[in-house]
């Protein structure tokens, strides 16, 4: 496809990716919505590939991380940006890729190989990393087809997924050009690439069994008070939330990231109110939060 009109699909194939993260959990869309790209990259040069892996890119990040917004629409666009990036080099050497290797087994490999070679990139730069927006947490309510992850973590199940959009798109090329043995091979990657995962056998941890009480604490989006009395508030949602855990067998309860945004050592009623919590729950404690470095900046343990 030519023009314009790749662009639009890259964009609109990368939006719908989105829809399979949480939320709205349509986990089958990562199957099919990879395949547009592979479509209108295929056989491209680097440029134009990398183009249109760019338009994609900003269209599935753009999207998943629109939450990124609260913190401001510049910081939105750029963590976009840079993100999309890595979708854009895949596209790029992927229709050189597949130019160059016509058959549909070489472009079947090719492209999960290259998926995964692009988010084992960003998962470590620039600064450590980014990785929200992998693969395998679009598949996360599929308990089978997260089953390999045992075996090379979700760099396995993006490379099914990506295996199977590839496969699809060469089922749909096969059967135009009434090649039929080739369409029944790929087809058959198709279907292996989702009924592998369920061979797999489940792997069951050993030791004693342990019961943690994950606790999310949260206040409106809307909230109009200062950022102090904001972070007061997210800090006593969790605590009301913990306290509510008195009487249940917990062996370990869990604040999440910046669940507690005033430096807990500097400020003794903060300290009071955890400890308060955890005496509550009559369980030990890990809590996210926030130490201050200097007047400027904090850390985030």
């Amino acid at each position: 496809m030519r023009g314009a009109g790749g662009y639009l699909v890259a964009l609109g194939s990368g939006i719908v990716l989105s829809f399979a993260f949480p939320e709205p959990d349509l986990w089958w869309l990562a199957w099919v919505s990879i395949a547009p790209l592979l479509l209108v990259a295929s056989a491209r040069s680097f440029g134009r590939g990398f183009s249109l892996g760019l338009v994609y890119g900003a269209g599935f990040f753009g999207t998943l991380l629109v939450w990124i917004s609260i913190v401001g629409w510049a910081a939105w666009g750029v963590l976009v940006v840079v993100e999309a990036l890595f979708i854009a080099l895949f596209a790029g050497v992927w229709g050189m890729v597949s130019g160059a290797y016509p058959r549909g087994a070489v472009r079947i490999v090719a492209a999960p190989v290259l998926w995964v070679a692009a988010e084992s990139l960003r998962a470590i730069v620039p600064v450590g990393g980014f990785t929200w927006g992998q693969l395998a947490q679009s598949q996360h309510d599929l308990p089978w087809m997260l089953r390999p992850a045992a075996l090379g973590g979700g760099w396995t199940i993006s490379f099914l997924v990506v295996a199977l959009n590839a496969a699809l798109l060469e089922v749909v090329w096969s059967a135009r050009a009434r090649r039929w043995r080739t369409c029944a091979a790929c087809a058959a990657v198709a279907v292996a690439s989702l009924a592998l995962p369920a061979l797999v056998s489940p792997q069951d941890a050993t030791g004693d069994r342990v019961r943690i009480a994950i606790v999310q604490g949260n206040v409106p989006r809307d909230f109009t008070g200062s950022f102090a009395a904001k972070e007061l508030a997210i800090l006593d949602s969790h605590a009301r939330e913990t306290e509510a855990l008195s009487g249940e067998d917990v062996d370990l309860v869990v604040w999440p990231e910046s669940a507690v945004g005033v430096d807990i050592e500097r400020d003794p009623e903060v300290a009071r109110t955890v400890a308060a919590a955890a005496r509550d729950v009559g369980a030990p404690m890990i809590v996210g939060g926030n130490l201050d470095v200097d007047d400027e900046h904090y850390k985030v343990m």
